[in-house]
């Protein structure tokens, strides 16, 4: 009986060394996990901020881009006709703009804003609902527009 209670009173300093130890093993290891996990999450934040700067930056500057390319034909055009104008000193229609090759390019640039703006809004639709009747109305108003401006050419 004596080796039983002896045995049963180093029990306890035994199961707790152990536990200590295996404790300790346990908190190396979530610490290496933990590190890893905060590595792959930075990893996978910094790359959702490039994709979405990205998106940002072509839903932004694209339609902005057309804009400029199109106030940059339409003023070249106005600056070619009042020299024409001025240069001949016979003032034709102003209508003779669009006749022109950049006049082609402005109906194709209108056009292609207004497909571009079309898809954007019917994706704002589809996901989110709101925002998207300005890009739909400003999408017609360029199709309208490229299509007088194909019409007047012709």
């Amino acid at each position: 009986m004596e080796y039983q209670r002896a045995y049963y009173e180093e029990l306890p300093p035994k199961i707790a060394a152990a536990s200590t130890e295996i404790l300790q093993e346990i908190s190396v290891a979530a610490e290496k996990e933990m590190g890893r996990a905060q590595s792959l999450l930075a990893e996978n934040v910094a790359e959702q901020a490039r994709k979405m700067s990205l998106r940002l930056n072509v839903e932004t500057l694209l339609p902005m881009g057309l804009v400029a390319l199109l106030c940059l034909l339409a003023y070249g055009s106005l600056l070619m006709w009042a020299g024409y104008c001025l240069g001949t000193g016979y003032m034709q229609d102003i209508a003779l703009i669009l006749r022109v090759p950049s006049g082609f390019l402005m109906a194709a640039l209108c056009l292609a804003g207004s497909l571009f703006l079309g898809v954007h809004a019917g994706r704002e639709f589809a996901v989110e609902g709101k925002g998207w009747r300005k890009k739909t109305i400003v999408a017609l108003a360029l199709l309208v527009l490229g299509a007088f401006v194909v019409s007047q050419a012709i």
